[in-house]
């Protein structure tokens, strides 16, 4: 796939709003949804394919080109079906943490989660010794090296990523291979994680993952089939990664590809009952959009017009939406409901995809047809 492909899969506009809520100033996350920043996280992960992570150490000497330790096995998962893999990892709710509390320490950010990010802060306003000594470092640390960092786009923010995510709970980082200032800072700080927050997110991310995991059993096959089938790929053979969090990003998560992994808030109101669903089949179809990219492209090409950078995932949001509504008739779909469609940057898109995309996921039309169709009428609404 090429860099002007993902571009248009992974790019937001600087209006872009989740529930009601202006997301244009943290730059640092690529999110579950629209709200992503340009940036080149899907080319960048096929790169890897490629250049491996050698590349990464020659520019970048934290992205240490070394295999990723950590138990990676399915043992370690907290429930597994056909389609996803569920974790709760230590490491990795930690580091999202701090990511966030660095960031608000930092700008004074409105998170958009204020009720349960406002608890946890006034945790850490409490600290005192070496507690607060070694949490206030490790804030420190994340607020001078990573914030300005795109989470999946950037090969060092990815590589800590995957790396937390396959240490999962163990004890130490020290086998790790990550930066030793980054390890040194995290294993300071982590029983102070363990001693104040970590019980109640785990508890958290359990208990979202037993709601959804029903949903996912009941609706599974037909929705892998069906959006499958709209993207003429398969789903992918074995279940997918997801890393279940209390805190992913402002828009509630966010996937990364080679291998593809999700990772999902459980406490974002967004991503509660069929809306959390809807995030995990809208999460996993980013794996599955290649053809349909080129095509996009190539006919937008034809027509000498540059394709709108949002207009691929908004392809993504109404055919996850438009499935989810077919088997939960009374389901509003997160774009309907969020007010994604009345975005400046999204004009003329629900029409058009309505009118052009939607026979296609009827079996009305090829992918192909329905990809020329709604690219000349996107062109036409924005003469």
């Amino acid at each position: 796939m090429n860099r002007t492909i993902n571009q248009i899969i992974l790019s937001k506009a600087p209006e872009v709003r989740h529930g009601g809520k202006d997301l244009s100033r943290f730059s640092l996350m690529h999110p579950q949804k629209l709200y992503l920043r340009p940036c080149l996280a899907f080319v960048i992960a096929l790169s890897l394919l490629f250049a491996a992570s050698a590349a990464s150490a020659a520019t970048d000497p934290y992205a240490v080109a070394k295999p990723l330790r950590g138990r990676q096995s399915a043992s370690t998962a907290v429930a597994s079906d056909r389609y996803f893999e569920f974790h709760s990892g230590f490491w990795i709710n930690m580091h999202l943490f701090l990511l966030e509390e660095a960031l608000t320490r930092k700008a004074g950010r409105d998170t958009g989660r204020e009720a349960e990010f406002t608890n946890d802060s006034s945790i850490s306003a409490t600290l005192s010794g070496n507690e607060k000594t070694n949490w206030d470092a490790a804030v420190a640390y994340y607020q001078q090296n990573l914030i300005g960092l795109d989470l999946v786009a950037n090969d060092r923010m990815r590589i800590i990523k995957n790396t937390l995510e396959n240490f999962e709970d163990q004890a130490s980082l020290r086998l790790s291979h990550l930066d030793p200032r980054l390890v040194r800072v995290l294993n300071s700080a982590a029983p102070v994680y363990r001693a104040h927050w970590w019980t109640a997110h785990d508890r958290a991310n359990r208990a979202w993952i037993a709601a959804v995991s029903p949903l996912v059993d009941s609706d599974g096959d037909s929705l892998t089939q069906k959006i499958a089938t709209a993207y003429e790929t398969t789903w992918p053979d074995s279940p997918v990664r997801v890393d279940v969090v209390a805190y992913a990003n402002d828009s509630g998560a966010f996937t990364s590809l080679l291998p593809t992994r999700i990772v999902i808030s459980s406490m974002d109101p967004g991503n509660q009952k069929l809306a959390a669903e809807e995030a995990l089949f809208h999460e996993g179809s980013h794996a599955l959009i290649e053809k349909a990219g080129n095509l996009l492209l190539s006919d937008f090409a034809v027509h000498r017009k540059k394709a709108p950078p949002e207009l691929l995932h908004a392809i993504l949001y109404f055919s996850a939406g438009y499935f989810m509504k077919e088997l939960h008739p009374d389901y509003i779909p997160y774009a309907k409901a969020n007010g994604l469609w009345q975005q400046p940057a999204w004009k003329g898109f629900h029409e058009a995809i309505v009118k052009d995309w939607q026979p296609h996921l009827e079996g009305q039309a090829s992918l192909s047809e329905a990809v020329s169709r709604l690219v000349s009428d996107v062109i036409a609404s924005r003469n």
